[in-house]
């Protein structure tokens, strides 16, 4: 009878162990989930702000040395940013012929995208795209 009742009593601490691992699974998935929601919020509020818009003068692909000095800033975060993709798209106004617009819009993104390379931002995690006058978003004035 003593077995009998040990065996209970083992049967017994050994459901509380499998609740309390249950349980400690459910809190375990909570924090994952929420660990989640905050990386997938951190990292909106990385790109947003990273989300650089740089102006040229009328008709010059020439990055301005302010301008210059603010992407080699940029690019020493985005360069400690493991797996960060960079995407560059060069724009430019509809003034002037579309296709010297288009040729111009390539030419402004290649200058990011140097200055970028040149201070330290693997070239294999930047994209470009050139679009010309389309989606512009600079004033034309």
């Amino acid at each position: 009878m003593a077995s009998e009742s040990r065996v209970t009593e083992l049967d017994d601490l050994l459901n509380d162990a499998e609740q309390q691992v249950s349980s400690m699974e459910s809190q375990v998935a909570e924090l994952v989930s929420l660990s989640r929601q905050e990386t997938r919020q951190l990292q909106a509020a990385v790109r947003d702000a990273l989300d650089v818009q740089v102006l040229f003068r009328t008709d010059e692909d020439t990055l301005p040395d302010e301008t210059q000095r603010r992407l080699v800033r940029l690019a020493g975060v985005l360069a400690e940013l493991d797996g960060m993709l960079v995407r560059i798209e060069g724009h430019a106004d509809s003034r002037g012929e579309t296709e010297h617009n288009e040729l111009l819009s390539a030419q402004r993104a290649a200058a990011v995208m140097e200055t970028l390379i040149r201070a330290g931002v693997p070239a294999e995690r930047i994209s470009v795209n050139s679009y010309g006058e389309q989606h512009s978003s600079a004033a034309e004035n």
